[in-house]
């Protein structure tokens, strides 16, 4: 049921995602560091180009649905592998209460300009041209379907310069259960 979520424009609903996130049925432990590796590893594969670069020194499991999170940090890392050739992933789990998961994401592309940023998670909004080529397919659904997991979770997401890379960069906040 997950994936006819994303198939289907029409069914597509953030109330639905909450129910994903509220079913116990749909959650599990998940070894957030590991989870990461993974992704990064499978979109890095896909983006030879790119050099994607973790660190996860503080990060314990946490009860996700992994298919929501694996959606999330793969939109995000493919959006950043497809404009950069370099890109950073932390993540760290609040240490006191573990309620909240904290992710980023940054790249050393072209960034993103603030009237951008305005619109980037509006559906089907790409900043590309149609003359850019790519071997990968860009809808412009990307960041609007992890905006969508990050309300369902109650979290935030900001994007903004990064100081050091000079490209994107993404800030997720995700409330755990």
């Amino acid at each position: 049921p997950y994936m006819t979520l994303f198939r289907s424009k029409k069914s597509f609903k953030e109330e639905d995602l909450k129910k994903f996130k509220e079913n116990e049925e749909l959650q599990e432990e998940i070894d957030v560091q590991t989870f990461i590796q993974n992704v990064s590893a499978r979109v890095q594969k896909a983006y030879p180009q790119c050099c994607i670069t973790t660190e996860l020194s503080q990060t314990k499991t946490a009860k996700l649905n992994g298919e929501l999170f694996d959606r999330l940090l793969s939109n995000l890392l493919e959006n950043a592998a497809s404009f950069a050739t370099q890109v950073y992933v932390s993540a760290n789990i609040e240490t006191k209460k573990q309620t909240k998961l904290f992710l980023t994401v940054s790249d050393n592309g072209p960034g993103i300009s603030e009237s951008e940023s305005k619109k980037i998670f509006n559906r089907f909004y790409s900043t590309r041209t149609n003359s850019e080529e790519s071997s990968h397919a860009h809808t412009g659904l990307g960041l609007s379907i992890v905006k969508a997991i990050v309300d369902a979770y109650e979290g935030t997401i900001t994007v903004s310069r990064d100081a050091q890379l000079g490209g994107a960069k993404f800030e997720v906040m995700l409330s755990l259960k």
